[in-house]
């Protein structure tokens, strides 16, 4: 676990630096890719939580797909959105919140879907085990059941 939240922590430094210059790159300036990157990756540090959070049930890489891909599509589009000689806040602003939301709700749907189930349930199926003798097969999957 501890390797996972490491891992999520660095992901989401180099996530906000990407959609920092993304953002930079949408609004025409790709000479200020760079400061983008830089800003981007701060902003990634201080929202690193969400996306630990995110991401700490079930399929690493394919929860930090589905929560980059929308991100980085709204950081161009509200880099292409953004006033000329406007500031980069719509554009980050904006791949900010959605970046939080998709970490959010992939972490409520990674909980609910691969969390440790709740007790009187099998661990493999998820068969409600109530009336079972402790220690008796599961009748849905036919896995052994830990004596408790």
């Amino acid at each position: 676990m501890v390797v996972r939240t490491f891992a999520s922590c660095v992901g989401s430094i180099a996530l906000g630096g990407i959609f920092g210059a993304v953002a930079a790159i949408g609004m025409g300036a790709g000479f200020m890719a760079e400061l983008g990157f830089f800003f981007g990756a701060i902003v990634g540090l201080l929202c690193s939580p969400a996306l630990i959070s995110g991401l700490r049930y079930g399929p690493w890489l394919l929860g930090l797909v589905l929560i980059a891909a929308p991100t980085t599509l709204v950081a161009y589009i509200g880099g292409r959105l953004t006033p000329p000689n406007g500031g980069p806040l719509v554009s980050m602003g904006l791949a900010v919140a959605v970046y939080i939301s998709a970490s959010l709700v992939r972490g409520a749907i990674g909980k609910r879907r691969y969390g440790p189930p709740p007790p009187g349930v099998c661990e493999h199926c998820r068969y409600d085990r109530t009336g079972l003798a402790a220690g008796a097969v599961c009748p849905e999957c036919g896995a052994a059941s830990p004596i408790a």
